[in-house]
């Protein structure tokens, strides 16, 4: 389902009775500046090392109505100029009325389930725009009915999805890729058309014991993953690496096919090198597409919290026809105020990522991985704000880097600084797909 977000916008406002229309509250930014990657891409058809321009916006409103509901919609965009790295998202366009002791919601919506820090198992009802898959996580709007029941014994939340938007993720230009991508175009749902019904229910709540709060979230999911994996019908592969080992000629000592992805890994450690990954990525793997299968995922999340220190926990357990596996993230933070002697505050995060999932359901970017983060609020009147944060795996020693710095310059104009970096000493971990995809940009925020 691909929609363009002014003409959504135009529709939604013309369905709004005039007499709405006067209360209409309309925000916005527009983002612009550049990013340069510090190496030419590795894989056939990326760009060379160099500096391109990046364009984005945001733009959220919303009224109340005189019958006692409220509409609202957000609606962002983003463009790099020669890398494929475009989407645009209707994260919210939807009709909500509030009742006595629950409430309905009709229209696009994003939910995001996830406590830790470093990156969310939860999430799974809204497709991401994988515009920087390893450095970001932006959720995209799906279009579902949602009512909500409000209690003393906590909210229970039910969420009928009535539509399917597919991921961006680009093509063979986009950086931040694996060097055999699927065929995007022509998607294969496990279900027939991936059209029909889905599901999810959760439960939410909030504790007080003594000092301490306790928030609480337990969830079901019952339909279409929204992140797509690899159909490998018709290629004589059975896994997205079984396909790439295809793509190198299945070499000598080359895993069997099925093999797990340590041992697919373990083997490009001791035998490939950039020039062989290069090479694979010109190879085509004819009838390679991209797959969404059908899933049942439960889900649970905790967040504990006392004065300054958070703990934290997100699991999920996912079945699917290819087998079940589980992920999870704990870990938690302390704040320190009034750090270095000044109104500043500095928050110190660490959290230990985990995910058992075979190669016939993907690759995961973090399976046993520490995630350690340093964040630094000066808490002054510009908003000023430092975060530097590394993934760390323990396996291999592979290891990504990740810095943003930020401020508005005054009420209208902000900067960002933010820079991204890998560190593999081999192919044995999946980061060093993107290990030549380092970059800093500079972007400068228009707000109104």
């Amino acid at each position: 389902m691909k929609t363009v977000p002014g003409l959504a916008l135009a529709s939604f406002l013309a369905a709004t009775p005039a007499w709405a229309q006067s209360g209409l509250e309309v925000s916005g930014q527009v983002d612009f500046g550049a990013r340069n990657y510090f190496e030419s891409g590795l894989y056939a058809g990326q760009s060379s090392a160099r500096s391109f321009g990046v364009l984005g916006f945001s733009l959220d409103g919303g009224t109340s109505l005189s019958n006692g509901g409220d509409v609202a919609f957000s609606f962002s965009g983003l463009m790099e100029e020669g890398n494929d790295r475009a989407y645009y998202n209707i994260e919210r366009l939807y009709y909500r009325h509030a009742f006595t002791g629950w409430d309905i919601l009709v229209g696009f919506n994003t939910e995001n389930w996830g406590v830790v820090q470093s990156q969310s198992v939860l999430n799974v009802m809204n497709p991401r725009a994988n515009a920087d898959p390893v450095a970001g996580d932006t959720l995209l709007g799906t279009p579902m009915v949602n009512v909500n029941v409000y209690s003393g014994a906590g909210t229970f939340s039910l969420y009928a999805l009535t539509g399917f938007v597919e991921p961006f993720y680009g093509g063979q230009r986009s950086r931040f890729r694996a060097p055999i991508i699927p065929d995007y175009e022509s998607t294969v749902f496990e279900e027939g058309s991936g059209r029909h019904l889905d599901y999810a229910l959760r439960y939410s709540n909030s504790f007080s014991v003594g000092e301490s709060d306790i928030d609480v979230g337990l969830s079901y999911f019952n339909g279409t993953d929204r992140s797509a994996t690899c159909s490998t019908t018709g290629t004589g592969a059975t896994s997205c690496t079984d396909a790439i080992l295809t793509a190198l000629g299945n070499p000598p000592g080359s895993p069997a096919a099925g093999s797990s992805t340590d041992a697919f890994f373990a083997f490009l450690g001791a035998n490939a090198n950039s020039a062989t990954v290069a090479a694979a990525s010109a190879v085509p793997v004819p009838g390679l597409r991209a797959f969404y299968q059908e899933i049942e995922q439960v889900g649970l999340s905790t967040a504990f919290t006392r004065n300054d220190l958070q703990l934290r926990f997100e699991g999920m357990y996912r079945d699917t026809s290819s087998g079940s596996y589980f992920a999870g993230v704990v870990g938690g933070d302390y704040t320190f105020n009034d750090a270095f002697g000044g109104p500043g505050s500095l928050t110190m995060a660490v959290e230990y990522l985990y995910d058992d999932r075979s190669a016939a359901q993907g690759i995961p970017l973090f399976e046993d991985d520490v995630f350690l983060g340093l964040q630094y609020r000066f808490n002054n009147q510009l908003d000023t704000a430092i975060d530097f944060s590394v993934f760390h795996d323990l396996s291999t020693e592979a290891k990504l880097y990740r810095l943003g710095v930020s401020s508005r310059i005054n009420d209208r104009i902000g900067v960002a600084l933010n820079a991204s970096a890998v560190d593999t000493s081999g192919f044995d971990d999946p980061l060093a797909f993107v290990g030549s995809d380092d970059f800093v940009e500079l972007i400068f925020s228009a707000y109104f």
